[in-house]
């Protein structure tokens, strides 16, 4: 492992890529999923959801992966685009409350899309019904996933905390959207206990969190009509951007961002052929540590990591990957930035690797250009 420290739909691509001078190849497909709040989207305390620098890194970002497609497709890289995010379809297609209809930043249209935490996977728009993977949705409903009694005993237990608050994230994160699926309850939990611990002790409301999932837990033991487990508690993590809140999700079992992202990529090499280090996945937070590795590979599995932001558990989880490689940005630099200077360091190096595989000698200078705008903030 190596770890470093520092508008136009893409679905209808060629497979067969004029490279070289009177010479055609086959192209190689590489992946490229990224998270958007805190990653796609730069967020931190200090600003506002609606801010300039954000708006601006964001639109950087977005033209330079439209450029990099075309520039990747003239190396003989397929480069296929997707977003694995806790918003739905439409809310990440079109962010209400963040400025980009004014600013006339239009999202880019995606290969895929892994929504709601993991719940659904789209080939294409995530808006549309007709794209979403019907065979993932029959694979969380065999799991037994309620989501009414889910409700109904997050709400009973956080009855019994009168210091939390715990509204849907999609209240938070989404002003006019709901990321709440199918198989994927996300939460918000506000600390709403004035006083705090001094020094390096967790908020008293930290600690009510903890307990809270626990009686949650017993609680939904109780619900449990068959020996398996139906369901998967997750967090909590620090919610970026806002002062004394967590996040949780209950969902079924294989209803999170990394299941989705193996599914995914099984699906995708039935027809294109996607080695594990062709896959670049870009991400910021607590939620987004399933999609660093995977079951069968605890230890990593080839795929390539773009890590923005501060988030202490993810960093150090991937940090530890043997065979991931692993690029560590700046954290105090505008996530959107370190995303494109990040994917375009890995296309260099697949792009190295390809012209070794086919007995090219090393280019004198990087295929793809580094990204002068990718300066910490």
């Amino acid at each position: 492992m190596s770890v470093i420290n520092f508008n136009t739909p893409f679905t209808n691509r060629t497979r067969l890529t004029p490279v070289f001078k009177g010479q055609e190849q086959r192209s190689t497909s590489v992946l490229f999923l990224c998270d958007f709040d805190g990653t796609f989207y730069h967020r931190e305390k200090s600003l506002p959801y609606n801010n300039p620098v954000s708006i601006d890194g964001a639109r950087k970002l977005k033209d330079g992966l439209i450029k990099l497609i075309q520039e990747a497709k003239d190396r003989g890289i397929n480069l296929l685009f997707g977003y694995a995010t806790a918003r739905n379809g439409e809310s990440i297609m079109n962010p209400p409350g963040i400025g980009f209809e004014e600013a006339g930043i239009k999202m880019p249209e995606p290969d895929y899309c892994i929504t709601v935490n993991g719940s659904e996977i789209h080939k294409g728009d995530p808006r549309q019904e007709e794209l979403k993977y019907t065979d993932w949705a029959e694979a969380n409903r065999a799991t037994g996933f309620n989501g009414i009694v889910i409700e109904k005993a997050i709400q009973e237990v956080g009855k019994k905390y009168k210091n939390l608050e715990i509204v849907p994230t999609g209240d938070i994160v989404q002003p006019k959207g709901d990321c709440q699926g199918e198989f994927v309850k996300s939460m918000c939990v506000f600390d709403r206990t004035p006083e705090k611990h001094e020094g390096n002790n967790p908020l008293p409301g930290e600690i009510q969190v903890k307990e809270y999932l626990n009686e949650l837990r017993k609680e939904l033991k109780k619900h449990n009509q068959i020996e398996k487990k139906n369901y998967l508690i997750t967090g909590p993590y620090p919610f970026k951007g806002e002062d004394s809140c967590m996040i949780f999700e209950v969902s079924s079992p294989i209803a999170h961002k990394g299941d989705a992202v193996n599914f995914l990529l099984k699906d995708i090499r039935r027809e294109k052929d996607i080695d594990p280090e062709n896959v670049i996945i870009a991400c910021d937070g607590g939620n987004d540590i399933s999609m660093c590795t995977n079951k069968e590979h605890p230890e990593g599995d080839g795929r390539k990591l773009i890590i923005v932001g501060d988030n202490k558990k993810l960093r150090e989880t991937a940090s530890k990957l043997v065979f991931n490689n692993v690029m560590l940005r700046p954290q105090n630099e505008v996530s959107s930035l370190g995303v494109l200077a990040g994917l375009k360091a890995h296309l260099n190096e697949i792009h190295t690797k390809i012209r070794e595989k086919q007995g090219l000698t090393p280019l004198k200078e990087p295929a793809f250009k580094n990204n002068p705008f990718a300066k910490a903030s």
